[in-house]
């Protein structure tokens, strides 16, 4: 997918808006971001008689409480803390990620073509390397091992004066009987890498799906002759083709105004409609950036079921999710849900055009989304560059009730872990609680446990601190909702819920403000189990099986860290905050 807008808001209109309003926005700007300060001694926890902090600062006696800590942690009523070195924060500009893909400069927007192949992970990305602005698209390029760190390589593929611009596709690796495909001039290699994408516009002003492949690893990529090689010029919207192996040859699945259409090939050159899905009521806007895998249900390899992910764009409507699953069956031809109404994948605003890398090792699915939202994309308050993109997701199917659900996790990030900042096996908080003294600093990734309890909310502040007149050393703010972005279970709803309302930077537009919400019940046990992962400018949240993410935009200087409890006090049984290094390389 590029960015067209949706069927009645054109490109153009959306881009003027936006830049307009970036302007608008932008009158009060940041010369410079606050440096983080590492604390090494723990400040008092709370408001209300809350534990002591013990402060640990030689690391070998640390290394062994951080072993022991699990044998006896839950009768351990006080947090233990950690001296955990953290590098300078690299590219210290506001709100830069640490942790998450973004480009050094100019504009990104949705992943594309994603595959595995010869040892290497390859990211692409829709990309306009010029301007802070969706505009002249390209394919950004990147490779890596880990799904955590890149290595950024030329440009995939760039404007056809003919064809037009290239949008959103998918990549693969080709061999065997379709070997046709990697003929690109004499004679036919016996592999390659491939890609299909959208060519959109160019001089017939369509939508139409081309190929190009790469015989050395991916690093120079040529248009195959015969590309375009599926027309269907009586649609406005027809982008965004994922294409995968089966049995009989290869399967393509394409977006179509309302609903998806899906095509088969022999040899990935010659394609013939093979059925069609959607549209589906709620699901209003144009449909994009479909993608469709089988997956195990509980890790059986004989109980599988099929998801396919749509993504519905509403154009500048208000920041809501956008991205759907179902859950069903695949013939080889057309997709058949078992339900007729899907699943918010994601219930945050900022997660979108998510796509999965094909031939992964093991039968490993995972994907990776666009980390914002139309309504505000052209006017985030970064300047120099927009656009991130979410951290990998490891996915998987789970009964519940005999419906299988799909289940999301961050892909292990052992090798961005320095070490845990503060533990307890249990923590009581009545009130508010400031963690921030051995915290203080972002990238985080932090997991606990609310235990059953009378409270009516509780979880935890994050990106406190900062505004005017801020000085270090000031008091950790006692209205456990104020001037934070609070992310816990509300007991009374019982729902999961980030609110990024209470942590707007200078400068930074309403539109980053909001709450967001998804039902979630109980554990077996009765308690709520959580991991967040907390960049500079983002919160993803795990629950379940229900995510969220969001974009922030705080004041660069709230760089501190606290737990809250409303209506009662609450316990973290347990309670494990670790640093986080930088996925960029050193300054």
């Amino acid at each position: 997918m590029g960015r067209r807008g949706d069927s009645t808001v054109s490109n153009e209109t959306v881009v003027d808006s936006a830049r307009a309003r970036y302007h608008r926005a932008m009158k009060t700007r940041f010369a410079s971001c606050v440096p983080v300060v590492i604390v090494l001694l723990a400040a008092g926890c709370g408001s209300k008689g809350d534990p002591a902090v013990d402060v640990v600062e030689d690391s070998a006696e640390g290394d062994a409480l951080d072993a022991a800590d699990g044998a006896d942690g839950a009768d351990n009523p006080g947090l233990v803390t950690f001296d955990v070195p953290r590098p300078p924060t690299a590219r210290a500009e506001p709100w830069r990620p640490q942790v998450h893909y973004s480009p050094e400069a100019g504009w990104i927007n949705d992943p594309v073509g994603l595959v595995y192949a010869e040892g290497e992970y390859h990211l692409f990305q829709q990309a306009n390397p010029e301007v802070p602005f969706w505009g002249e698209l390209q394919w950004g390029h990147q490779v890596g091992t880990d799904l955590l760190r890149w290595t950024s390589l030329a440009p995939a593929l760039v404007p056809d004066a003919d064809l037009g611009q290239p949008f959103s596709g998918s990549g693969f690796v080709v061999d065997g009987a379709a070997r046709a495909a990697c003929a690109t001039g004499p004679g036919a290699p016996d592999s390659c890498l491939a890609v299909m994408f959208t060519h959109h516009g160019g001089s017939d002003g369509t939508e139409k799906q081309s190929l190009a492949v790469s015989i050395d690893r991916g690093r120079t990529w040529v248009l195959h002759p015969r590309s375009p090689v599926l027309r269907q010029p009586d649609l406005t919207d027809f982008r965004d083709p994922k294409v995968f192996r089966v049995e009989e040859g290869w399967v393509l699945v394409a977006a179509a105004g309302d609903r998806a259409r899906f095509y088969s090939s022999p040899d990935l050159l010659d394609w013939t409609p093979s059925g069609t899905f959607g549209p589906v009521e709620g699901l209003e806007g144009t449909w994009e950036c479909p993608d469709l895998f089988e997956l195990p249900i509980d890790g059986d390899p004989l109980k599988t079921a099929w998801v396919f992910k749509i993504d519905t764009n509403r154009g500048l409507a208000a920041a809501r999710p956008d991205s759907w699953a179902f859950t069903g069956t695949f013939d080889g031809k057309v997709f058949a849900p078992a339900a007729p109404q899907p699943r918010i994948i994601d219930h945050g605003p900022d997660f979108y055009a998510a796509q999965s890398w094909s031939d992964a090792p093991a039968g490993r699915r995972t994907w990776i989304a666009w980390m914002d939202h139309w309504s505000y994309a052209l006017i985030t308050p970064t300047e120099a560059w927009r656009g991130a993109l979410t951290l990998p997701r490891d996915l998987r199917l789970v009964d519940r009730g005999g419906v299988p659900v799909l289940v999301q996790a961050p892909v292990d990030l052992a090798s961005l872990d320095l070490g845990v900042l503060a533990r307890a096996g249990r923590f009581d908080v009545d009130g508010a609680a400031d963690l921030s003294g051995p915290v203080g600093g972002y990238p985080l990734d932090v997991t606990f446990r609310l235990a059953p309890g009378t409270w009516s909310r509780a979880g935890l502040r994050l990106f406190v601190g900062g505004g005017a007149g801020a000085v270090a050393g000031d008091a950790f703010p006692v209205d456990p909702e104020a001037g934070a972005v609070l992310v816990g279970y509300d007991r009374d709803r019982g729902e999961v819920f980030l609110d990024r309302s209470g942590a707007l930077g200078t400068g930074v537009d309403t539109l980053f403000g909001g709450r967001f919400a998804a039902a979630r019940p109980a554990d077996v046990d009765g308690g709520i189990t959580f991991r967040v992962i907390a960049d500079r400018s983002s919160v993803e949240v795990f629950s379940g099986d229900v995510t969220i993410t969001a974009l922030v935009f705080p004041d660069p200087a709230a760089d501190r860290m606290g737990l809250f409890t409303i209506g009662a006090a609450a316990t973290f049984e347990p309670l494990e905050v670790r640093a986080l290094d930088t996925i960029w390389p050193a300054p």
